[in-house]
């Protein structure tokens, strides 16, 4: 099975999107509602469709679900990959960092490791990310996308690319 790992914010959304987003919506905490652009979740399935992936959720927009709390922004996103076709099979799980006394702040490269560890049917992956500062052992699966662009077409290559070396 091929999997893209997949973060949000910087992928899904950008800085130009975000801006007029939040600039045309009027709401009362900004950490509720974050926009997620429509036409780079079309991007997304279209990859999706080309590579015969699924999607696994590695952004901290899951962090919610360990506590049975779905935003409306994941509720959202969740819907529009949906309805867009895209295969949203799973999250990865939320490893604490002992870096940070055990907290919650995420380390994605240990979550990737551990959803690996324990999905031996992932024969291929790749990760859609805009940071790298935690994904050290896993620069030769990622695909870093820039922030104020998010995911584009031309990245199915990159995807192709990753796939062709396996595991």
């Amino acid at each position: 099975m091929r999997v893209i790992f997949l973060d949000v914010d910087g992928v899904l959304n950008h800085k130009c999107f975000d801006d007029e987003y939040m600039s045309n919506y009027n709401y009362n905490n900004k950490n509720e509602i974050v926009g997620v652009d429509p036409e780079k979740v079309k991007i997304l399935a279209k990859i999706c469709e080309e590579t015969y992936s699924k999607v696994v959720l590695s952004s901290s927009w899951k962090l919610g679900l360990e506590y049975g709390y779905v935003s409306k922004s994941l509720y959202r996103l969740v819907e529009m990959l949906y309805d867009n076709g895209i295969d949203l099979i799973d999250v990865t799980p939320c490893i604490p960092n002992p870096s940070k006394g055990g907290g919650q702040e995420m380390w994605k490269e240990w979550d990737i490791e551990c959803y690996l560890h324990e999905h031996p049917e992932v024969t291929k992956y790749c990760i859609f990310d805009d940071e790298t500062y935690d994904l050290l052992t896993k620069k030769d699966h990622l695909i870093q996308t820039d922030w104020k662009k998010g995911i584009l077409p031309e990245h199915v290559n990159e995807v192709r690319r990753i796939y062709r070396k396996g595991r």
